[in-house]
């Protein structure tokens, strides 16, 4: 770190947790009930969050993925107008799981 920039680094969770709880308080619950009361059980269960939403990111493409599939199947047969899969330009079968995971900003198709 440049000597000239003000403040410190923190280096590890265990002295971030106890910087925060100098000046918070908690009383939270996880998923499965668990009563969170400090910073250290917070940055515990962020690192476990983040590979869950990746994955729950990953499965709710999936199922909007096939109801589109369907969209584009039931257009063809019917010649449907207006095409209703030209609002879906975004789901189609050619990502990878990993891909799905790993895509940030959802904001930009490609």
């Amino acid at each position: 770190m440049d000597s000239g920039k003000k403040g410190k680094t923190i280096n590890n969770k265990q002295e971030l947790a106890r910087v925060i709880d100098e000046f918070a308080l908690f009383n939270l619950y996880d998923l499965q009930g668990k009563n969170i009361t400090g910073a250290l059980d917070i940055l515990d269960m962020y690192e476990f969050q983040e590979t869950i939403q990746s994955y729950s990111v990953q499965y709710v493409f999936e199922i909007i993925t096939k109801g589109v599939e369907e969209i584009r199947k039931l257009e063809q047969k019917k010649y449907l107008m207006p095409v209703l899969s030209e609002f879906f330009p975004l789901y189609h079968k050619n990502w990878k799981p990993y891909e799905i995971r790993r895509k940030k900003d959802w904001t930009r198709i490609f």
